[in-house]
């Protein structure tokens, strides 16, 4: 036993002391693509130093070369360095050049703008925008323009970093709706997350509707989840995201009905194909059907539904089935003590039993 340890323990030294070199090999190399980055940029050689120890595994290292580089009085110069070292960014290793040019603030919007441009750098330079907030604004008709990029990433990198921005920018709503036409089924799936982060209004309603056809089923599922988020302005959308229940998708299904449970009484109209969820095949649909008809219709009439769905062979199913008959509340406890006097089956007579007990004392 003791050998078998010390062989364990040797061999897990090895792999630490071989992982270390490797890391040590591949910062190195980092840097010293950095250097010839600073090189082809022709900055000073006092900055370009810093800026190349950014890629340094050790963290005061990096942190002493962000404070060299944030008092350097050639601050344009920096910025100039960063914008190209952003190429060399790993997220895993922060303060990076990222960072420090979102800490440079409102100087750096214009360099980042410009940056939009450079497909190694694009990501990063839309990432550093999102963080400098309202300062960025600038950009905004940068990103916009990017939307109808033939170039996938660019167009991806653009609904992204508009998305962050959030509500502040609701005014490029229309150019994002207009980008779920793109042929890109990711860049699309990025605009609809945009939308949804932005928040969109009733009038945009009848222009998002399409998208429920799209063949990328993250589409159709961002735009539910969007109506959903809008509350009652998205009443109108109840019919067709009941027609969603039907969806071939099971995820696309699953976000159908937790649209309509954000309705609650005023999808009443999706109680019967709520009801018929219960038996879908997908145990995520089913659970997530039953917490929506206990908002949607906390009344007797579903509780033996949702009895049934206590049995369900998931165990997830059987929760959220027990949770909804704990929301229906007290309308539940007739159908619930009746059941639970006539079973034979222990555990699910003591699960209907602590129901009851839930019910009685909420």
């Amino acid at each position: 036993m003791m050998m078998r340890l010390s062989v364990m323990l040797a061999w897990t030294l090895a792999f630490a002391v071989v992982a270390e070199d490797e890391m040590m090999r591949m910062s190195i190399e980092a840097r010293e693509r950095v250097m010839a980055i600073m090189a082809a940029r022709k900055v000073p050689a006092d900055i370009s130093v810093h800026v190349a120890k950014l890629t340094d595994n050790d963290v005061p290292t990096r942190e002493s070369a962000v404070k060299a580089l944030l008092e350097h009085s050639e601050r344009k110069t920096v910025i100039h360095a960063l914008v190209g070292a952003m190429k060399e960014d790993d997220n895993n290793k922060r303060p990076n050049a990222g960072t420090v040019l979102v800490k440079m603030g409102s100087e750096a919007v214009v360099p980042l703008i410009e940056a939009l441009d450079l497909p190694d750098v694009r990501a990063r330079a839309s990432w550093a925008l999102t963080e400098l907030g309202e300062a960025a604004k600038p950009a905004v008709p940068s990103l916009v323009k990017l939307l109808k990029s033939s170039d996938a990433n660019a167009a991806n990198d653009a609904a992204v970093a508009l998305g962050v921005m959030g509500q502040g920018v609701s005014d490029v709503l229309p150019a994002l709706i207009e980008t779920l036409k793109h042929e890109n089924r990711d860049v699309r799936a990025a605009a609809a997350t945009a939308i949804k982060q932005i928040g969109p209004t009733g009038e945009h309603i009848p222009l998002l509707l399409p998208a429920l056809q799209d063949p990328f089923m993250k589409v159709r599922s961002t735009v539910i989840l969007t109506f959903a988020y809008m509350g009652e302005a998205a009443r109108p959308t109840i019919p067709e995201i009941i027609k969603m229940l039907k969806d071939e998708n099971a995820w696309v299904r699953m976000h159908s009905a937790a649209a309509l449970g954000k309705f609650e009484a005023a999808a009443k109209d999706a109680v019967p194909n709520l009801r018929a969820a219960l038996s879908d095949e997908a145990g995520i649909v089913r659970g997530v059907a039953a917490t929506s008809l206990a908002k949607i219709q906390p009344s007797a009439e579903i509780v033996p539904d949702l009895i049934k769905l206590v049995q369900d062979s998931n165990e997830r199913v059987r929760t959220l089935a027990e949770d909804a008959l704990v929301t229906i509340g007290k309308p539940a406890l007739e159908d619930l003590k009746g059941a639970a006097e006539v079973l034979d089956d222990k555990r699910l007579k003591s699960a209907l039993q602590e129901i009851i007990q839930k019910i009685q004392t909420k």
